[in-house]
Formats: structure tokens, C-alpha cells, sequence
């Protein structure tokens, strides 16, 4: 009997802290004299997110159509303020003018627990400066020349796949095409393996690429709760990927990385570049004709120098190219998906692009696509464009 009430006055004096400690964050922003809306008492403004009834950027867009339209607003998820930016030129000041105090995304992550959180979205500070520095190579335009073959060969298994729908003769779902496409690319550009995703739906790596995506109470937990002890984390499981999902990924990465140094194998992909910073080789040897890209981002963020004090180790290799994967993918996928849903829409359009892509092909002789003939395919990068504005990817951006 005194154990019971024992335990009930303790479970009684923690929900009155936890409420008191809420509520008293709740009082943040109208110290601060930031304008906001009533908040629930635990969820704050996120109620309906938080229970996974909807999805994170529908919670914002509904946050952003009630509150005050002025030039910022204060929203609540769970116990933490932030403030909701409406005016363009305030945007523009974080993103751009203001960038170097506004890099830090607002995530905290266990480097213990979760090893493949460790990425450059995810790091703050110093930290992040020095690794950004250093990857900036690998995003260049002539970076990105170098991969465009390995796209194009993931291409080709699109014809046997769209020729399976066309037999059928019926309406398909483009999202899982697309989405089957974006794989094979990112497995062979970031993680240098051939996943046949397009061949085989069912692959271990289209397995595994979707078990990323897939919505886990824990992700939304750890979006909103932070300074989650290392510990907790892996008692719990709060990781924002399951564990056998986390291992895959990093077991990949490490087999492959062992098999190219003891193999000296070089395919012109992400990981090679990776590998090159991980050897300790020179940046101006791996540079390209695009190295004003790296020079003007150190000027952005006031460096005059490359500093080397960033140890990549196969851990935070593999961080990366699953950032790549994550990054990459949902964004590709989706774009593609719509850009076709939209070309089905409007054959018009349709017609007028695919005259630009035969015609751009017939001039080089063998009919093969290349990233110069791709860029002079002005038709093709508008239709992108619409696109992007149409159903824009970016719902929410953290800082």
C-alpha cells in the first residue's frame, strides 16, 4: 500500500513538473514580444504532427496561414520556441548575406548512437565549417560531369521497365518508377554498387531505401525533443533510423571501401572523392576547372585557407553518402514523378520538349546523351523549373 502511493505522489509531482516546465516555456515568445497564437499546453502547435495525423510541412503551412501577417511569428513544437519567418528580405539575410550565423539546422544527434547522423546536415560550428570546406570539391559542376555517365547507365534500364507499362496499356504509378531510377543513381554515385532497382523492385538496397522514409514515432520524437542523453537513445531505440537499416548503410560503405584501396579501383564517383580526402591528397590535385565554387564559399564563410583537421574516417564517409542518399532520392524521385504527371497533362508540351531532346541528339553522331548536350537544352531546364515551382520540395527549412 505505500509503495502504491508512493509511486502514485511520484508520477503525480512529475506530471506537475512536466506541465509546469511547458507551460513556462510556453511563455517564452510573448516575453520575448514575438507575435504567436495559443498553444496546447504539451504539444504547443504541433499537436496533430506529433500524433502523426499529419505530416511536418502541413503542420507549418497551417502555423504559417493562421498566424499574424507580419514579418515574423513565433511557433511552438512541444516545449521549443521558434520563430516563423514570412518576409523575403529577412529569409534572404539567413540564407544568403547572414549564412555563416545561420548554418546550424537545429538537430542534435548522438555521434555514439547514431553513427550515420554525423553528417554535414546535422553538424554546427566549427565542426560543420571545416568538413563543408573540405566537400566542396565534390559538388562542382565538374564533379558532377564526371557521375553523368554513371546516370545515363542507370538509365538505360528505364526502356525495359517502361516498355512492361506501355504492353499493359493501363495508367502506372510514376512515383515508384522514378523512385526505382533515383535509387540505381544515388547506389552507383554515392555508394558505388549497381542496386538494379529498376530490374528487381524488391532489391536489398530498394528494400532498404525505402525503410528510410518509411514515417517512425521515434524520428517524430527526436525532430521535436532535444539533448536526448547517448544512452536513452540506444535503450530506447530513438534513433531516427531503425538499427538494422543504420548497419546496412555503413556496412556497405566499409566493404566497398576496403575492396577499391586494396584494389586500387577509381570509378569517378562521390565515394572516390571521398576516399581521396580520406588519404590526405592534396585538394588541388582532385579540384577541377570549377574551383572558384570552393574559392567563393571561403570567402563567404571568411577563410583564406583550407584547413586539414578534419580526420575522415570510414564512419563519417559513410555518413555522407547516406546524407546523399537521403538528400537526394525523396527530391529526385518526386520531381520526376511530377514533371511526367504534368507532360501527361499537357501533350503540348510534351511534343515541344521531346522535339529539343531529338534534336539535340541527332548532333552528336552516336545519338548519346552527354552532360554538354544537356545543358544546352534550354526547353528542358524550364520544364525542371515549373516543375520545382509547382510542387516544391522544400517545405520547411530549419536554421
Amino acid at each position: 500500500m505505500y509503495i502504491l502511493t508512493a509511486l502514485l505522489l511520484l508520477a503525480v509531482n512529475a506530471f506537475l513538473y512536466v506541465y509546469w516546465y511547458f507551460k513556462k516555456s510556453h511563455e517564452f515568445l510573448n516575453q520575448c514580444g514575438i507575435p504567436t497564437t495559443e498553444s496546447h499546453w504539451f504539444f504547443g502547435h504541433m499537436k496533430d504532427v506529433v500524433l502523426m495525423r499529419k505530416p511536418v510541412w502541413v503542420g507549418f503551412q497551417e502555423m504559417y496561414e493562421k498566424l499574424p501577417a507580419r514579418k515574423f511569428a513565433g511557433v511552438y513544437t512541444l516545449h521549443r520556441p521558434a520563430v516563423m519567418i514570412r518576409d523575403p528580405e529577412l529569409i534572404k539575410l539567413i540564407l544568403v548575406k547572414d549564412f555563416l550565423h545561420f548554418n546550424d539546422h537545429g538537430f542534435t544527434i548522438s555521434k555514439e548512437a547514431e553513427p550515420l547522423g554525423n553528417n554535414l546536415f546535422n553538424m554546427a560550428g566549427d565542426e560543420w565549417k571545416n568538413l563543408r570546406i573540405k566537400l566542396t570539391s565534390t559538388f562542382t559542376s565538374g564533379k558532377m560531369k564526371m557521375m553523368f555517365p554513371l546516370m545515363t547507365n542507370c538509365a538505360q534500364d528505364i526502356k525495359p521497365a517502361l516498355k512492361e507499362y506501355f504492353a499493359k496499356n493501363e495508367p502506372f504509378e510514376a512515383k515508384d518508377l522514378c523512385a526505382r531510377y533515383t535509387t540505381d543513381v544515388i547506389g552507383s554515385c554515392a555508394f558505388g554498387i549497381d542496386t538494379h532497382s529498376l530490374q528487381d523492385p524488391e532489391s536489398e538496397f530498394r528494400q532498404m531505401g525505402r525503410r528510410v522514409f518509411q514515417t517512425r514515432w521515434q524520428a517524430i520524437l527526436r525532430t521535436f525533443v532535444t539533448n536526448i542523453p547517448a544512452s536513452y537513445i540506444k535503450r530506447f531505440k530513438l534513433t531516427f533510423f531503425p538499427d538494422d537499416v543504420s548497419n546496412y548503410f555503413m556496412k556497405t560503405v566499409h566493404d566497398m571501401v576496403a575492396y577499391r584501396e586494396q584494389n586500387n579501383i577509381t570509378r569517378g564517383d562521390f565515394l572516390d572523392l571521398l576516399i581521396a580526402i580520406k588519404n590526405h591528397k592534396d585538394l588541388e590535385k582532385i579540384k577541377d576547372h570549377d574551383e572558384g565554387d570552393l574559392e567563393k564559399f571561403m570567402s563567404q564563410i571568411g577563410e583564406k585557407s583550407v584547413k586539414s583537421d578534419v580526420e575522415m574516417t570510414v564512419e563519417l564517409m559513410a555518413a555522407q553518402c547516406f546524407l546523399f542518399f537521403v538528400g537526394g532520392f525523396e527530391g529526385a524521385s518526386t520531381t520526376l514523378a511530377f514533371l511526367l504527371f504534368e507532360l501527361a497533362q499537357k501533350p503540348e508540351i510534351q511534343t515541344k520538349l521531346r522535339n529539343e531532346i531529338i534534336s539535340t541528339l541527332s548532333t552528336n553522331a552516336d545519338g548519346q546523351l552527354t552532360y554538354e548536350m544537356m545543358k544546352k537544352m534550354p526547353y528542358l531546364d524550364m520544364v525542371v523549373s515549373e516543375t520545382l515551382r509547382k510542387y516544391p520540395l522544400g517545405g520547411i527549412l530549419f536554421r
